[in-house]
């Protein structure tokens, strides 16, 4: 059965082959922009106004914060049902989750209020008992946190950890005269020392701060006792439907454990940035290696089975003995002008073999531009990720890693950022990283779109998810 004729017409006149090779690479690269411009790993990343729309996170932020407002009130006027917002006193062996979150002043907007109304604000009245809920400032003067004097904030979370008592009084006026309105206990813990043995070049002020603050948050953690322990930065904002879909996510967790065994995961992402999934240096090199052997491959290829029949160039429309002798290049005078199959064979031009190259080569190179992500995408649901992922806006902890793992930050303090510390004791232990996809959260903190434009992108800056603004409001319904 002979091949079609216009495949035949593209292979034996070069010049056609090379316009639909420039209409395919065109096409190509249209598609490569239109897919990468939302993907930073990409050379065909585009960061305009545009790429950084976030109609969901901005939305939820607004929803969010009425919501905290209307609280504000209720607790002000004392009929807020407390049940809903406390965690059950009954619960001897701690409760079910123990969510902190870290908080401190921001020179410009501040977050807390749109983090925890966005994430108490799905939670079912049956769950909320279950849930321990804590604000641990890392503010010297707990009176410099902008809502640390607010009704919502002592009457919808559990504990506000301070690092020294309060000079004055704090408690809202409304709130400090009715005793019988329950409020969230104070708890002082001071911060920990810092062995000067780790202070380096590697680690600033800055850093060794936000070291010792996480590992209090993994103290009142373990304090608390809870099963899970979810570590939340104040300025991130859960999307709407978000405790469904982490409860089913949990499980599937789980799961993977009682399939294993053992307790083989040591936290799972509830947010990620794909900024951070790009081609690793080494995987670049092999990338070239697989490159170069696919182009040589086709290349033997062509020369081995580049011979074809001599009635394909009549076939494709190549007529004259002129043609004929150009599109063949000359028929095989070894084999008497008679192939091995018994008919007279002839080569395919010569620029029809280039170009195939080049397509070859060209396709090669489009595929690694186009970014590691765009090709290899985090499955939906819950997936391994024991690599690229970034960061620690929420990220929760089963109990069994909770004690070795502040012990761990605390001993190394000032060594390196407190997430590298976290991921050298996982890899010591063979630890499993899991993560949610499309994230539950999104960081706010990174500034408006329009901010980020001002200050020009660049690779690394800022912490976004887009898969979060992209997914559609789907709540399940389970």
């Amino acid at each position: 059965m002979d091949p079609p004729r216009w495949l035949l017409v593209f292979l034996f006149r070069p010049l056609r082959l090379l316009i639909a090779f420039v209409v395919l690479a065109f096409v190509s690269i249209q598609l490569a922009m239109r897919y990468g411009q939302h993907n930073p790993n990409s050379n065909f990343f585009d960061p305009t106004l545009e790429t950084f729309q976030n109609p969901i996170s901005d939305a939820r932020t607004t929803e969010a914060r009425n919501w905290i407002e209307q609280m504000d009130l209720r607790l002000q006027e004392g009929n807020v049902p407390v049940q809903r917002f406390k965690s059950a006193s009954g619960i001897a062996s701690g409760p079910e989750l123990a969510v902190v979150f870290l908080t401190v002043r921001r020179p410009h907007e501040q977050y807390l209020d749109a983090s925890i109304g966005s994430f108490l604000m799905d939670i079912p009245n049956l769950q909320r008992p279950k849930i321990h809920v804590s604000v641990s400032s890392g503010e010297l003067d707990p009176t410099n946190q902008p809502f640390f004097s607010s009704a919502w904030l002592h009457g919808l979370v559990d504990q506000i950890v301070v690092r020294k008592e309060p000079k004055e009084p704090y408690l809202p006026a409304t709130m400090a005269s009715r005793k019988d309105q329950p409020h969230a206990a104070l708890t002082v813990m001071q911060k920990p020392l810092v062995n000067l043995a780790n202070k380096n070049s590697r680690t600033n002020d800055w850093q060794r701060a936000g070291t010792s603050d996480y590992s209090i948050a993994m103290e009142i953690c373990e304090k608390t006792n809870g099963r899970y322990c979810l570590i939340v930065e104040d300025d991130v904002v859960f999307k709407k439907g978000w405790y469904n879909i982490f409860e089913q996510s949990l499980r599937k967790a789980e799961e993977r454990t009682h399939a294993k065994g053992t307790q083989q995961w040591a936290y799972l992402r509830l947010f990620y940035a794909e900024k951070y999934f790009g081609w690793e240096n080494e995987e670049v090199q092999k990338l070239v290696l697989c490159c170069s052997l696919i182009v040589g491959s086709v290349a033997i290829f062509i020369l081995v089975f580049g011979r074809v029949p001599a009635r394909y160039a009549t076939i494709a429309g190549v007529r004259s003995k002129m043609d004929l002798m150009r599109a063949h290049e000359g028929l095989d005078h070894d084999e008497r002008k008679i192939g091995r199959g018994g008919m007279a064979r002839a080569r395919l031009p010569f620029a029809s073999q280039l170009l195939i190259l080049l397509m070859t080569l060209f396709y090669c190179v489009l595929f690694i531009l186009s970014g590691r992500n765009l090709i290899y995408k985090v499955p939906e649901g819950v997936s391994l990720m024991n690599t690229r992922g970034c960061c620690t806006q929420a990220t929760l902890y089963p109990n069994e890693v909770v004690r070795p793992l502040k012990d761990h930050i605390r001993q190394n303090i000032g060594l390196m950022p407190y997430h590298n510390l976290i991921n050298r004791w996982l890899d010591a232990h063979d630890k499993d990283r899991l993560a949610i996809s499309p994230p539950l959260v999104q960081h706010v903190g990174a500034g408006s779109p329009k901010a980020l434009l001002e200050e020009s992108y660049v690779r690394s800056t800022p912490l976004w998810s887009f898969a979060f603004e992209q997914q559609q409001q789907k709540v399940s319904n389970v």
